[in-house]
């Protein structure tokens, strides 16, 4: 079959999705079938964002054209998965978290599955990316939080809640 930005899934009658993996700047979606270029702006171009704004969009467009006609939305973001980007006004909203540190957090013991004892203790630099990893997957919830809020908002707006 089709692939590529050019490809659009059978049965869409609208369709965006991100060409590649989990990025937040600098990628392409495929909108409509068009390759289109997003880069490092983050008004223009945080992912996360930019499918709350075409999310909310979307809703507006759809309940206006086709009052009382059901739809479907599916607004998935590459967050909170690597590279664990947030949003300017979220990037040191935990600093000074770290991972929690249960009783099996870093622990090592031949009672361990084989895959688990096959990794090394932490070193304090891959405790410290660890933490910033936890830090940062949290920052990026944020903006999903946000996502969130302005898609019920719209559609509360619009009278299909």
């Amino acid at each position: 079959g089709a692939s590529g930005p050019q490809h659009i899934p059978i049965g869409w009658d609208r369709w965006m999705g991100l060409v590649g993996n989990s990025k937040y700047y600098d990628y392409n979606v495929s909108n409509q079938g068009v390759s289109e270029h997003h880069g490092n702006d983050y008004g223009n171009d945080y992912f996360t964002d930019l499918i709350a704004n075409t999310s909310v969009e979307f809703i507006h467009q759809t309940t206006t054209e086709h009052p009382g006609k059901p739809f479907l939305l599916v607004a998935a973001t590459p967050a909170p998965h690597g590279p664990f980007t947030p949003a300017p006004q979220y990037a040191h909203v935990y600093d000074g978290y770290n991972a929690p540190r249960t009783p099996n957090w870093n622990y090592h013991d031949d009672d361990k599955h084989w895959l688990v004892r096959s990794q090394p203790q932490m070193t304090e630099s891959r405790i410290n990316g660890s933490d910033m990893t936890f830090r940062h997957r949290w920052e990026t919830i944020l903006s999903i939080d946000d996502l969130v809020g302005n898609v019920f908002e719209a559609l509360e707006k619009a009278g299909v809640l």
